[in-house]
């Protein structure tokens, strides 16, 4: 953040191009580029960040990830015991190996 800072009073925008930032999207880094001018100016009031493309999107999948939400909690409620701790060790494992690893497992209690 210091450094981030030290560029911001030097009037130079940050550069994103180490591994920390290789996964932000563009618009983002756009978007962070903009709030941080130095000149008060150019910098968009708060009214005009939150009108920005990058923040529009993240609020756009933010409200369609939370209308797809319901739904599924509804199912997880309606399992019994042993398909909710299937299905939060799917989630929390994150990768199809575990996934094929939790199959394997549960066939061999049939």
């Amino acid at each position: 953040q210091a450094h981030i800072m030290a560029k911001v009073k030097e009037a130079k925008p940050p550069v994103f191009e180490n591994d920390y930032w290789g996964h932000i999207s563009t618009e983002a880094k756009t978007f962070i580029r903009r709030l941080l001018q130095k000149d008060p100016k150019k910098r968009p009031t708060a009214a005009e960040a939150l009108k920005d493309k990058w923040f529009e999107k993240q609020h756009t999948q933010t409200t369609t990830l939370a209308t797809q939400i319901g739904p599924r909690l509804e199912i997880f409620h309606s399992m019994n015991k042993l398909k909710k701790m299937a299905a939060v060790v799917i989630a929390e494992s994150g990768t199809l190996e575990g996934v094929e690893d939790l199959k394997k497992n549960l066939r061999s209690y049939r």
